[in-house]
């Protein structure tokens, strides 16, 4: 009705206003961060409290609508100049600060500033969205990881990465990748790949042989062999197919057949297990090769064989977890039923065989090294699946439940008896600071981790709390960059008496260290400035050392050359020196005179050649 559409056009004209007002309150502030005017953002609460209150909404929501709006306008104002692009970042930052500022207020709902992240995801240009990504690893406000935040925190990422080239840009796609590595923990299950799925496109290609096919030397191919090996393989690639009802008896039955070749090549060889260690081979493929004129040779390969077989204990290993796991079908028939039980009984067998089959020619090392990956497998996939159950008895068990945990008492009791002594001799000494020793490792026996690598292991082991491992005597830690660029700033003194040779800026560890430390700080100015040593590249990253680095003469010269129209005017005085000279060649001597005379009635006449 006439009445009804009045009174939407009142309420627009309203809203339309409101934005305004708050656009203009907004386009007051100067700066950002720090500096923002509270009195204009007063005045832009004021503003929404008393349009949410003519509307009977929330204020929040009102807020949220216009800050939503106001993005909107500015990025489409921008004509895509470099100058528009400045400008409307400048105005996009202050209304991101506005909006943490009203949120800290408790003005705003706990999303908004993410539904703003999003829309400038979706809307910006590219140039937009690298500068909202330096502002966010600048800042990383602490609302992105609250909550449901993660959520959109992830969407937003995902988005922008759809958008960006990973030729084309692959520091940002790396950058951001990093960023949200950093604020979402490692339980998040979002990053765990909790359906359990499978990089299916690594498949190995083969063609099945026929009964009768030959080599290059024309001997005859075991088809059987050949077909199982690969047929087997190719269902090792994709694991929840093997366990069909069509695919399992000649995985089964293949899988035997290829455990019997390769035990009888290990029994003819008869020699000690292999070394099998990367630093013994001078190459390692990536892909096998399925060619029918390598199967002998493949037969005899240590570390084709234990490539293949510890694939296929990784898979048995998995199944005979994920098995129990899997829901049957609410109509499992009676023959489903006998398959599953029969898988369940023939899975552990078949590991068994594969693991004696390794036995014969894999070293020992390999072995245990091959146990410990499976084991963390087993509980990876626990964790995921089947979590553990918070609080009381008879509560929902919780997937994926956090990876940190308290030291319980009995993880401790190891490390009683150098807790005692540390505290007998600090009475001894009267209160004063007694800083520990590393301990030793002798008699670690109980709780003691094992990760499949002697180091690593020792490593873990050192102490029950790794934050208690960074207070030891001898612990180095991360120098501060104001220290490493210090030394190199004294040594580049005239009067520093230190050789050219002998100076920090020629040593390759120390300008390793200094420039990545560089990198986390300033990641722009590392890749701008990164190929040159550091007596070149400290200046130009820090400006208060410009005056403190001397010029060498080297450097000064440099400068000369290299000053604009010095070059030009040079080049052209010489080309025309040249083609002087030629004329002169090619007239003869009276040309030549005549053209002295000319050369130097134009310089007497006109002083500014002169």
């Amino acid at each position: 009705s006439p009445i009804l559409a009045a009174k939407g056009g009142t309420a627009m004209a309203d809203a339309v206003a409101f934005v305004a007002q708050v656009k203009g309150a907004l386009g007051g502030i100067a700066g950002g961060g720090d500096s923002l005017d509270s009195a204009a953002l007063g005045t832009v609460v004021e503003l929404a409290e008393a349009q949410a209150s003519a509307r009977e909404a929330s204020c929040a929501k009102t807020l949220e609508t216009c800050l939503r709006t106001i993005l909107c306008e500015y990025l489409s104002s921008s004509s895509g100049t470099e100058a528009d692009e400045e400008a409307a970042w400048q105005r996009v930052s202050i209304l991101l600060d506005s909006t943490l500022w009203l949120l800290g207020q408790e003005k705003v709902a706990h999303n908004a500033f993410m539904l703003l992240l999003e829309d400038l995801a979706e809307e910006a240009s590219l140039t937009l969205c690298e500068k909202l990504f330096q502002y966010i690893e600048t800042k990383k406000p602490e609302v992105l990881a609250v909550g449901k935040n993660r959520l959109y925190l992830l969407r937003t990422c995902n988005k922008l990465l759809k958008r960006l080239s990973r030729e084309d840009n692959p520091l940002l796609c790396g950058r951001l990748l990093i960023l949200v590595a950093t604020l979402l923990p490692l339980s998040e299950r979002s990053g765990v790949n909790l359906a359990g799925g499978f990089d299916i496109d690594n498949r190995t290609e083969f063609a099945e042989l026929e009964q009768g096919c030959t080599d290059e030397s024309g001997r005859l191919v075991d088809v059987d062999l050949y077909n199982s090996l690969w047929r087997v393989q190719g269902l090792l690639g994709n694991p929840p197919l093997i366990l069909e009802s069509t695919n399992w008896p000649g995985f089964e039955s293949g899988l035997r057949r290829v455990l019997e070749a390769f035990d009888r090549t290990s029994t003819k060889q008869g020699s000690a297990p292999q070394d099998l260690s990367a630093a013994s081979h001078d190459a390692q493929s990536l892909k096998y090769s399925t060619s029918p004129n390598l199967l002998g040779l493949q037969l005899h390969d240590a570390s084709f064989k234990c490539a293949y077989l510890f694939q296929a204990l990784a898979v048995l290993s998995y199944l005979r977890v994920e098995l129990p796991l899997k829901k049957p079908p609410a109509t499992q028939s009676r023959d489903e039923r006998a398959l599953r039980q029969r898988q369940a009984d023939a899975i552990p067998r078949l590991e068994a065989a594969v693991e004696a089959s390794l036995k014969k020619f894999a070293p020992r090392v390999t072995l245990e090294l091959i146990r410990t990956f499976i084991q963390r497998e087993k509980h990876w996939i626990l964790w995921k699946k089947v979590g553990r159950k918070a609080g009381e008895e008879g509560a929902k068990a919780v997937k994926c439940p956090p990876l940190e945990r308290e030291a319980l008492p009995e993880d401790l009791e190891m490390f009683k008896e150098r807790k005692d002594a540390l505290a007998e001799a600090t009475a001894t000494k009267k209160g004063a600071a007694v800083k520990r020793k590393r301990a030793s490792m002798t008699g670690f026996s109980k709780n003691q981790v094992k990760l499949g690598n002697e180091d690593l292991d020792r490593l873990w082991n050192i102490s029950s709390d790794n934050h208690e491992c960074l207070d030891f005597e001898d612990q180095e830690k991360v120098p501060k960059m104001s220290e490493l660029v210090q030394r190199v700033v004294n040594q580049a003194q005239l009067d520093s008496g230190v050789d050219e040779a002998d100076k920090l800026m020629c040593d390759k560890l120390y300008c390793w260290r200094v420039k990545r430390l560089l990198a986390q700080m300033d990641c722009k100015n590392f890749i701008k400035h990164c190929d040159k040593n550091l007596e070149r590249l400290l200046p130009e990253v820090f400006e208060e050392l410009r005056e403190q680095m001397p010029v060498k003469e080297e450097e000064k010269e440099e400068e000369k050359e290299e000053a604009p129209g010095t070059t030009a005017a040079a080049a052209a005085e010489e080309d025309a020196e040249m083609k002087e000279a030629g004329e002169e060649d090619e007239g003869g001597g009276a040309k030549a005179e005549e053209n002295d005379e000319v050369k130097s009635e134009g310089e007497e006449g006109d002083p500014a050649s002169k």
